[in-house]
């Protein structure tokens, strides 16, 4: 199963500790979590703070002005 974070328009940091928390507390009926920006600056936190806390499965597609980004679960962070 998928969870979604639509965290357009959320200027950061607010995004990133929503991703944080959200990986820290998510069900394990969740195999993937996908979160939705349009704010570059974001898009790139995001991903450094993932890579720092050993997440490397980590999908970033642009889709017009929106970013989608795709996290992988495989084992509980």
């Amino acid at each position: 199963m998928i969870k979604i974070l639509d965290l357009r328009d959320k200027d950061c940091p607010e995004p990133l500790i929503k991703v944080v928390r959200e990986l820290r507390n998510i069900s394990k009926n969740y195999d993937q979590l996908k979160i939705y920006t349009n704010i570059p600056t974001c898009v790139s936190m995001i991903k450094e703070a993932l890579e720092l806390i050993g997440i490397s499965d980590i999908e970033i597609v642009n889709i017009g002005d929106d970013y989608e980004i795709t996290i992988k679960i495989r084992d509980r962070y």
